[in-house]
């Protein structure tokens, strides 16, 4: 147990480290973007996507080694799956599974599918952008024997933008704590009110998800103008951004 909390105070600790570069990179590319620096916000952009990966992953060692959370036999399952999507995809088959043990396993179930949709969107979909960058595939893709170029995936790394990277970074963290909270929500040990942190959560995804639907690179653009122009107060813009 001593070494399990150990483990979970690393992951912290590297999470922390990890959220504060994607804050410094973030500013870089506004400034960037401010000063109409399109190569550089390009490869600022991926150095962003490259970053929120390993974010990802040190997230997911931070659930995994949740105190008071999975068991030794739990953590070996998602530890022996091959790839990073499918320890996703156990850690949160396994959250569901401890949850609906619970007396609220009532109200689960479409939750339950709104949470997967949110993974696969922000999580699982984007793997392969973030796979190959990190691979060293930064502009080129190749298939998964590196004997061909990848032209759809290839167009994909090209078309990403800083925006992208942010929402799901944004979404991201909004999933890491309900499955932290879903793992903690026990009345026996009087984390109760956890499960209802799970829906506000939620709730900030939904209203997040029809703030951002049509933010794009120029909306970005004019957005930091009108900051670096000091509008007034009244003026009304997206607050993620």
């Amino acid at each position: 147990m001593a070494n399990q909390e150990n483990l979970y105070e690393a992951a912290v600790q590297n999470v922390r480290e990890l959220s504060k570069t994607m804050k410094v990179i973030k500013r870089a590319i506004n400034d960037a973007i401010r000063r109409n620096k399109e190569e550089e916000s390009k490869a600022l952009t991926k150095a962003f996507a490259a970053t929120y990966a390993t974010w990802l992953e040190g997230s997911l060692l931070k659930i995994i080694h949740t105190p008071e959370g999975f068991t030794d036999d739990e953590i070996s399952q998602i530890k022996k799956e091959a790839k990073v999507e499918s320890r996703w995809i156990k850690t949160v088959e396994l959250t569901f599974r401890k949850f609906n043990r619970s007396k609220r396993s009532n109200e689960v179930p479409n939750k339950t599918q709104k949470i997967k949709r949110l993974i696969d969107e922000y999580i699982i979909s984007p793997s392969l952008i973030r796979n190959k960058i990190m691979h060293g595939q930064w502009e080129i893709a190749l298939n998964r024997e590196n004997t061909r170029i990848n032209p759809d995936l290839t167009q994909e790394i090209q078309a990403l933008t800083s925006i992208d990277v942010y929402k799901w970074y944004w979404v991201s963290e909004k999933i890491v704590k309900i499955i932290e909270d879903l793992i903690k929500a026990n009345p026996n040990n009087g984390n109760w009110a956890h499960y209802k942190d799970y829906h506000v959560l939620l709730q900030e995804i939904e209203e997040f998800e029809d703030e951002s639907s049509d933010w794009n690179e120029n909306t970005k653009a004019e957005k930091l103008t009108r900051k670096k122009r000091k509008v007034s107060p009244d003026d009304k813009t997206p607050k993620h951004q």
